[in-house]
């Protein structure tokens, strides 16, 4: 796991990611400097991706990251112009990749996926909108939607993807500091400062250090 933040203003949109990676087999931090964040169509639509790092796929190579990934099958995707309708699409192509027989690694029931994603509705600059979706193992022996999209939308809307165990501890503290935004702070500059309130406010610790941290990776949209 990790921890994905996204923030939304009138005319922009911020998602940001920490860079730790754990490896399972000792539980021990290997990795602190890894982007799980991406942008697609020129920065239009930025998002972050959690749980599976990345894939050994026959078209695209061995550990190739989800990030990548997404944006080699978003390719043959004509440049969209409703958020909403390229979210469902996005959905039934990681669906059908996560399933293919051309995904060799990791194991099926290892290929669960936080999605975060953010726009503009219209690809317009305005009415921006935060879409998450999460993907895991079903009882059919396929990874599928697990949960329906959330999404949220306005002026200064957010949304944070933590270890779920987490979650309501990190929610809270970042939930307390919006209260209290100090001012002039740009989309980016927020969803910087809610990663850093989020490692703060974490307490799950592995062999060498703490869960979430690490570089702190942020994009933002631009038109």
């Amino acid at each position: 796991m990790t921890i994905l933040f996204a923030y939304i203003a009138d005319n922009q949109a911020a998602i940001a990611s920490d860079g730790n990676i754990v490896r399972n087999s000792d539980d021990t931090i290997i990795n602190n400097k890894t982007d799980k964040t991406f942008s697609l169509y020129n920065a239009k639509i930025v998002g972050a991706f959690s749980n599976n790092m990345g894939i050994d796929h026959k078209r695209y190579g061995k550990e190739v990251s989800i990030g990548t990934i997404i944006g080699e099958i978003t390719k043959g995707i004509q440049e969209p112009d409703d958020l909403g309708l390229f979210v469902n699409t996005l959905i039934n192509l990681y669906e059908e990749l996560l399933n293919s027989a051309d995904t060799k690694l990791p194991s099926i029931t290892e290929r669960t996926s936080n999605i975060l994603l953010a726009g503009s509705r219209n690809f317009d600059n305005k009415d921006y909108e935060i879409h998450w979706v999460h993907f895991g193992y079903s009882e059919e022996r396929q990874i599928i939607r697990k949960k329906n999209c959330y999404c949220v939308s306005g002026n200064g809307a957010w949304y944070v993807a933590p270890p779920e165990d987490e979650k309501p501890q990190i929610t809270r503290a970042i939930q307390c500091f919006f209260s209290h935004i100090p001012p002039n702070l740009t989309p980016s500059q927020l969803a910087r400062k809610a990663i850093q309130i989020g490692i703060k406010s974490s307490t799950i610790m592995k062999a060498n250090e703490k869960f979430l941290g690490g570089e702190i990776f942020v994009r933002t949209t631009s038109y």
